[in-house]
């Protein structure tokens, strides 16, 4: 019975892993961010306890170094960024409460998502680092 019910489990297991299962993928945890997610192939998010200026703030700033503004909105909470060539980025600041906040980080390189780019910047933004 009990190899019946591990044989069952490792099938499972195995199929959802094959299958490639659209539940978020647990990335890691961000200085003070909470849990960092995928929350589809091209994007990251994570909720915060920063405020909504700090994290648009840092969100500009890396937005800037990372490459050129295409669309800002800070109304709406919204940065597009051309980041190298092929490269675009999308950043959404979602205030939740007076003090968290919502950040998501899309991707895509010549139009295929790139989770590692995403990840990468949305850690600059939450550590406030360049």
């Amino acid at each position: 019975m009990r190899k019946k019910i591990s044989s069952l489990v490792l099938i499972v297991f195995l199929a959802v892993n094959l299958a490639g299962c659209a539940a978020p993928l647990i990335l890691g945890v961000a200085a003070g961010a909470g849990i960092c997610y995928a929350a589809s192939r091209d994007t990251v998010q994570g909720d915060t306890a920063k405020s909504y200026e700090d994290v648009w703030n840092s969100a500009l700033a890396v937005s800037r170094d990372r490459g050129s503004i295409k669309k800002e909105d800070k109304n709406k909470g919204y940065i597009e960024v051309i980041a190298g060539v092929g490269v675009v980025v999308r950043i959404k600041v979602i205030p939740l409460t007076r003090s968290a906040v919502r950040l998501r980080v899309s991707c895509r390189k010549n139009h295929l998502p790139n989770l590692d780019i995403a990840q990468d910047i949305y850690t600059r933004i939450i550590d406030g680092s360049r």
